[in-house]
């Protein structure tokens, strides 16, 4: 008898997620303390630029310490490199086609230690392309924020970004090195 109620109570406890593998609650960004940049290369010269509007969740995993699940969106219209001129040409289906893909998305569940830093392992929808991506990352946790902070490289003809003659690397290099600095809080 004793023994079948702690088995009822196990079953329970893990319907309810309140096992040993349930995830800490989810970190958002503070969008005013972070930054999405870009850098493409016009000319072989860089042409730096950013995203003001993204949204990052970072899940952590039991202990709340390790990174489990990052999830990213890119609102693409918020594309600014300074130029009126450049962000109506990127808005074009050449370029990001902005007006059938909107957004960006980023998911990884696969997250794992290297070095003293992580690594996420994941999809990144663009253009209406999924492609896989690696995006290494430091992450510092405090008791009521934490930093997300790394670069990754990306093929911008792997997504269609840049077709038709601006599809070699003459003049718009075909690699843009992403930048993220992101200061994250506990959701609410």
């Amino acid at each position: 008898m004793i023994r079948r109620a702690g088995f009822r109570l196990l079953r329970v406890l893990l319907l309810l997620g309140l096992g040993g593998t349930a995830t800490a609650a989810p970190w958002r960004a503070d969008p005013r303390a972070s930054t999405l940049e870009f850098e493409a290369y016009y000319q072989g010269q860089a042409a730096p630029g950013r995203f003001r509007e993204f949204e990052v969740l970072l899940e952590l995993g039991p202990g709340g310490r390790e990174p489990e699940r990052l999830e990213v969106t890119v609102a693409l219209a918020s594309f600014d490199m300074g130029s009126r001129e450049i962000l109506d040409a990127v808005r074009a289906p050449e370029w990001l086609d902005l007006t059938r893909f909107p957004t960006a998305r980023f998911v990884s569940d696969d997250i794992r230690r290297q070095g003293a830093g992580y690594v996420a392992r994941g999809r990144l929808r663009l253009k209406g392309i999924e492609r896989e991506v690696t995006a290494p990352f430091e992450w510092e946790r405090g008791n009521d924020a934490g930093r997300l902070r790394g670069a990754t490289v990306i093929d911008r003809t792997a997504f269609d970004v840049g077709t038709g003659e601006w599809a070699s690397d003459d003049p718009i290099g075909l690699e843009i090195r992403i930048a993220y600095d992101v200061r994250l809080v506990p959701a609410q």
